[in-house]
């Protein structure tokens, strides 16, 4: 016998079921009729979420990734120093639809209560850009906040969160990001009898990604 859905989440599905009756939301076969672009900016229904902490700063960049130009969007604190850690929040939609606007007003929250700086960022969606594509961009926007410090957040101390589909990619890039490590070091271990200082100049910053995703 199937194992019955938590009660939240039936709650959850049956609103968006009534929500597509309604015509609120678009059914699966009409969301991937929409133009790539057209999903990447749709928001959330503003009834599923509150309105995001507007004190907290942002700037859109254009970051240079192996697909093309990825959208980020950074937050801080009016408040923020230089040297704060850092979150890569990455959104959810099924692989499919939105991009970072669905969890603007997350992490703007994140940005209020850690003081952190939080990064966002669209990623590239399927069908149009199928896997790796999407995990390709979040480790590029990795790469980039590691490399140029946006807001002067510290390299060293980035976490990377998600939800849902962000979730299942902030595992891929932390298991990505850990093995890519684990060949530069034994590249180094089999090329020179000290291994310390050649590691140091392949693997340059290190980044330690700790994985925490929210199911939704």
């Amino acid at each position: 016998m199937p194992t019955p859905l938590p009660l939240r989440l039936r709650a959850l599905t049956g609103v968006a079921n009534f929500a597509i009756e309604r015509g609120w939301l678009p059914t699966p076969a009409s969301l991937l009729k929409m133009p790539h672009d057209e999903r990447l900016k749709r928001k959330a229904l503003r009834i599923a979420c509150r309105p995001g902490d507007r004190s907290i700063r942002t700037q859109d960049i254009m970051v240079a990734g192996r697909g093309g130009p990825i959208l980020a969007r950074v937050y801080t604190r009016p408040d923020a120093q230089p040297g704060a850690p850092a979150i890569l929040f990455i959104h959810g939609g099924g692989f499919v639809d939105f991009g970072l606007e669905l969890c603007d007003s997350v992490q703007r929250g994140l940005a209020a209560r850690t003081g952190n700086v939080v990064v966002g960022l669209s990623y590239r969606l399927a069908p149009e850009h199928p896997f790796p594509a999407g995990l390709e961009d979040c480790q590029d926007v990795l790469r980039w906040m590691v490399e140029s410090r946006p807001a002067g957040l510290d390299p060293t101390r980035i976490a990377v969160g998600g939800e849902s589909a962000g979730g299942n990619l902030t595992v891929a890039l932390a298991l990505a990001n850990r093995d890519a490590a684990a060949r530069r070091s034994r590249t180094c271990r089999s090329t020179t009898r000290s291994p310390t200082r050649p590691c140091a100049r392949a693997t340059g910053t290190r980044v330690t990604c700790r994985s925490e995703s929210r199911r939704g």
